[in-house]
């Protein structure tokens, strides 16, 4: 079984602002929904947002997350990212290899970044 690799909106970010957004679009019936990974460092407050139109975004963490989480991303909404708020040391942000219900993994890796955000990074 071989796994495609991650997919990041932040890679070891040491500062503040919105990461690469992540389209989820080729994630269909019969597919777990993706998982996105937090690891944090030090000290960081993100929040993990999702948009329809990849213009508008939601925060779906209720104010941000502080330690390293997990969480799954809602198939419908299409593009996902991540935004630090607070960050004192460095955080990485990632949507990994997705597996069928039958356990088989997609290849290639159904998340893709669009493009890169603005960011202080």
């Amino acid at each position: 079984m071989s796994f495609s690799p991650a997919v990041y909106s932040h890679q070891n970010a040491t500062g503040t602002g919105t990461g690469a957004i992540i389209d989820i679009s080729a994630c269909t019936q019969g597919v777990n929904p993706p998982c996105m990974l937090l690891t944090i460092s030090a000290t960081a407050t993100v929040k993990i947002e999702g948009s329809h139109d990849g213009v508008n975004f939601v925060d779906f963490t209720g104010g941000g997350l502080t330690s390293n989480d997990a969480r799954d991303l809602v198939l419908s909404c299409r593009f996902w990212r991540s935004n630090i708020t607070a960050n004192s040391g460095s955080v990485t942000t990632q949507v990994g290899p997705v597996s069928t219900q039958t356990g088989q993994y997609l290849s290639p890796n159904i998340a893709t970044t669009i493009y890169n955000a603005t960011s202080s990074l």
